[in-house]
């Protein structure tokens, strides 16, 4: 045994990892000869760091995101060799047992000595309970697909040398080329969360549309999961004023949205929005609504828009398509707001 068992919250026991997993085996034919296809969650750095050493890279590869649902139709190829990271969803642990027939070899892919994060007091407690949940998890499929190991350090490997772990070490890749993405934002508090409620599914649509570009929102967490499963979504913590003005004045801005759900106490609202949206050098859309109805002049300095999901989804993609408009739109609605200054200031003179 590598170590005892020892207890995790609960009175469940957590078994040595050479109870679970198998010593590294040479099968007849090689090792290299093997298709690889590796599960994980697509979504985090896992998978994009760790793939097989170079000496397999003339083998045939690829990856099954497991934060989806299997689709249909999705296989594995005839005498592959699995390679699983970390820890897999209920219905991908079943999708793949379902096709064991198919399954040579399986590697169970460790970045981290999850078998004894549960004893590691220096993490936090519930990143313990989780990851070592998730472990427990996966112990009876890699028990039943006699999975042996693969490690990311050589420090794992002599830790578990009983084991004779293969160590993929990480890889560097390159990020994306530098671009400038057209971002559109909402910049509404706590006041606001039956519009940013509203937004949710607006946002959702318009990703879908607009694979290229960014939503930003400022909000707590509380808030932020509305949005979790949206791809490109950027919330931010409430910040400062002063803090605030700094980050519009860095940050580039295609679009602003200010949404407003009909009530008695939102109809008597000002059209700051306005302000905060022009401020930010983005064309405001804006709902048909009095705080903004006979302040924005439709088409030049704003859009005003009746609160349909729809309406909102094709006007923001035809924005974010038609930056040049976009811009046309914010440089009225500044030159309206300067007028507007410079008329006060000769008023109060």
């Amino acid at each position: 045994m590598m170590f005892d068992f020892f207890p995790f919250p609960g009175g469940r026991k957590i078994p040595a990892l050479d109870d679970i997993l198998c010593r590294r085996r040479v099968f007849s034919g090689g090792n290299l000869d093997l298709p690889i296809v590796m599960l994980g969650d697509g979504s985090t750095p896992t998978a994009a760091i760790y793939k097989p050493p170079q000496e397999s890279c003339s083998v045939s590869s690829e990856f099954l995101d497991t934060s989806a649902p299997p689709e249909p139709g999705v296989v594995l190829p005839s005498g592959c060799r699995v390679v699983i990271m970390r820890h897999l969803p209920k219905v991908w642990r079943e999708w793949l047992l379902e096709r064991r027939q198919s399954i040579r070899r399986c590697s169970y892919l460790m970045d981290d000595d999850i078998p004894k994060a549960a004893v590691a007091l220096e993490l936090p407690e519930r990143y313990r309970e989780k990851t070592t949940a998730r472990f427990l998890e996966m112990v009876p499929l890699l028990r039943q697909l006699q999975a042996d190991l693969v490690v990311s350090t050589p420090e794992l490997a002599g830790r578990y040398a009983a084991l004779d772990p293969e160590v993929w070490k990480p890889r560097y890749f390159p990020g994306p080329l530098s671009r400038q993405p057209e971002v559109y934002f909402y910049h509404g508090t706590e006041a606001h969360l039956r519009e940013i409620e509203w937004l949710v599914p607006i946002v959702a649509a318009v990703q879908e549309a607009c694979q290229d570009v960014w939503f930003e929102i400022l909000c707590d967490a509380y808030v932020r999961k509305f949005f979790r499963g949206i791809p490109r979504v950027r919330s931010l913590h409430p910040l400062l004023w002063r803090d605030y003005l700094l980050h519009v004045a860095d940050t580039h801005y295609t679009v602003g949205l200010a949404p407003l759900i009909e009530t008695p106490f939102n109809m008597a609202r000002s059209h700051v929005k306005f302000f905060d949206i022009t401020r930010a050098g983005a064309a405001g859309i804006y709902s048909d609504t009095i705080p903004y109805r006979k302040v924005i002049q439709h088409g030049k300095t704003g859009l005003l828009l009746a609160n349909e999901p729809d309406l909102w989804v094709q006007t923001i993609c035809e924005l974010l398509r038609e930056p040049g408009k976009s811009r046309r739109m914010a440089s009225e609605a500044f030159e309206w707001c300067r007028s507007e200054l410079i008329s006060l200031c000769c008023t109060s003179t």
